[in-house]
């Protein structure tokens, strides 16, 4: 009996610890990396950059306290390409460490657009003039 009780006591914590995010928002963000994304602002790593205006394409990692998106140039196959962290969030940044999807989004905003909208916005601006 004692040697059943061992394990269960180790794995309690591991039970009790809390998910940044549940499956169904986790494949809503999958559904974010099927897009390309125009860059608002230049990304420069280790003298290695992409170009503001560049297109793009995200890969999201989640873990059990975190969020990455990564973002490659759109000519470069996924498996191939050199990724680029362009975001990275904590659950400390989210409201009772819980995922949500409007900050995520803000956050992502700041750095990257959809094309589509994109292209939008610019035939919009065009019809003004």
């Amino acid at each position: 009996m004692i040697r059943l009780m061992i394990p269960i006591v180790f794995l309690f914590p591991l039970l009790a610890c809390s998910v940044l995010m549940t499956r169904s928002e986790e494949a809503l963000l999958r559904e974010k990396e099927k897009n390309i994304y125009i860059l608002k602002k230049d990304i420069d790593i280790n003298d290695k950059k992409l170009k503001k205006g560049g297109e793009v394409r995200i890969v999201i990692a989640t873990g059990r306290e975190w969020v990455k998106v990564y973002a490659y140039p759109v000519r470069f196959d996924s498996l191939k390409a050199e990724r680029y962290l362009i975001l990275y969030l904590f659950e400390d940044e989210f409201m009772n460490k819980k995922f949500a999807a409007d900050l995520f989004d803000e956050k992502l905003s700041a750095v990257v657009e959809e094309k589509n909208s994109a292209e939008h916005e610019k035939r919009r601006q065009l019809k003004k003039k």
